[in-house]
């Protein structure tokens, strides 16, 4: 009967907004007064899109909450007079998917932000690895402080998740469902209902949570550069531990790099794994705006002292470089 009553009063619309209060606590509307004058930027945190398909065309649009971020994202750039922005987010699986970062990229642009002020962060699935991957980023731009921009209800477990990864950030709240309405009272939809939970357990058992976006579709093309890699059988540990510093040197130093993933070869018994060739372990995929955001990459002394030390640690190396997009790509010109 317990269990009864208390979804009977969670499917209340009002119940979640009250529930979610106790997190807001403490916050308020950023002001120019937050952060001193310095080199500052502007972490965004990714929500999540809708897809809207037609006859020939498809689009995406951002869900109520991420709107909500990029408003305040763009409050807050006015306000500290154009700082930098790095839009956070990557994509989720499934068919035709974009990071969230793109997303919101898009949306700043079209509210007046400069696209060489935004910089992409686009390969994490939960805030851990924003805060993760978000703070060499931040190391190479060089700045003083930032100003972190999320919903409302997920500042507080935002903020512990990026000072873990040793970044001390300024809130600044986006209001959560703030979507108008002709209603006489709050409305929370059912996702604000399961975020407002996943929200207030999250806090109440300290550590790092996951509620998943939703699927995204592409809007904008970027340039991939995979290195297919297999170290030397006799790699020492001091000279393994060489090449991820410089590997680190570079992203850390060369600031068109929007984007890292490092994965490794997995073996599961597939029938194709027996007709290819055994010269790859790991694989690398850095990812930029542009083909010159690549050319920047290639020239770098950072990468030049990188390609030398690939060159003593492996035994096979693959590089190639792709745009990636949607599926209109492989469908070809029109």
């Amino acid at each position: 009967m317990a269990i009864v009553i208390f979804y009977t009063v969670a499917s209340i619309r009002v119940f979640p907004w009250v529930l979610s209060r106790p997190l807001l606590f403490g916050f308020h509307q950023f002001a120019a007064g937050d952060v001193p004058g310095d080199r500052t930027a502007i972490v965004l945190l990714g929500s999540g899109s809708f897809t809207v398909r037609g006859h020939d065309e498809q689009m995406g649009v951002i869900d109520p909450a991420g709107a909500a971020r990029v408003l305040e994202a763009v409050h807050v750039y006015h306000v500290l007079g154009s700082p930098w922005i790095i839009s956070s987010g990557g994509a989720t699986g499934g068919f035709q998917t974009v990071p969230s970062a793109a997303t919101m990229r898009v949306a700043l642009v079209q509210l007046g932000v400069p696209a060489d002020r935004i910089v992409l962060e686009s390969g994490s699935v939960n805030t851990h690895d924003e805060a993760v991957l978000v703070a060499p980023m931040l190391r190479a731009l060089r700045v003083d402080h930032v100003v972190l921009v999320t919903s409302d209800i997920h500042m507080r477990r935002s903020l512990a998740t990026f000072r873990s990864a040793g970044i001390a950030p300024v809130p600044a709240i986006a209001p959560a469902g703030s979507v108008q309405l002709r209603v006489a009272h709050p409305i929370v939809r059912s996702d604000d209902r399961r975020a407002s939970v996943h929200e207030l357990r999250c806090a109440r058992i300290h550590r790092p949570c996951v509620l998943l976006p939703s699927r995204l579709d592409p809007l904008l093309a970027m340039i991939s550069h995979l290195v297919l890699m297999k170290p030397r059988a006799d790699l020492t540990a001091a000279e393994r531990q060489a090449l991820v510093a410089a590997f680190e040197r570079a992203i850390r130093e060369i600031a068109s790099v929007r984007n890292v993933r490092i994965g490794t070869r997995v073996v599961h018994g597939a029938g194709y794994e027996a007709r290819v060739p055994d010269a790859a372990d790991y694989i690398a995929m850095i990812d930029f705006d542009d083909l010159e955001g690549l050319q920047t990459y290639l020239r770098h002394p950072a990468h030049e002292e990188l390609g030398a030390r690939f060159h003593e640690s492996l035994s096979s190396a693959l590089v190639y470089d792709f745009e990636v997009g949607g599926m209109e790509i492989l469908a070809g010109p029109a």
